[in-house]
């Protein structure tokens, strides 16, 4: 990820990051979150795809210290969710938190920390 980010089109990058939405391991948080920000501002729908890699790889993993980082890139989607087109190749933001919320809906840490989300 982090050689994508230096390619001197950051375009291109985004829609690698999109093509390859599933091919991305999460457990690169130290990598894969800078990255997500980097693309946050021009192409949200590609910074959606490495934090919702994060995000299940913590939750995946049970990995409690982090679920503070998990509940802020949760915010952040929250956010970049009103700038996705409608017809984005990946899940909506609620759908998506939803099914995160059926998986994991016992792992009260991260709940706690999570705003819910907003209904359309």
């Amino acid at each position: 990820m982090t050689f994508l980010l230096e390619w001197p089109s950051l375009e291109r990058a985004a829609q690698l990051v999109i093509d390859r939405r599933a091919d991305w391991d999460g457990r690169h948080h130290d990598v894969l979150g800078p990255a997500a920000a980097t693309l946050e501002e021009r192409f949200p729908l590609a910074a959606t795809v490495p934090y919702r890699a994060v995000i299940n790889d913590i939750l995946k993993r049970g990995k409690s210290p982090a679920y503070g980082q998990a509940a802020r890139y949760l915010a952040v989607l929250e956010a970049l969710s009103g700038l996705l087109p409608t017809d984005a190749p990946i899940e909506s933001h609620q759908d998506c938190h939803a099914a995160l919320k059926a998986s994991h809906g016992r792992k009260l840490g991260i709940w706690s920390l999570v705003a819910p989300t907003k209904r359309t």
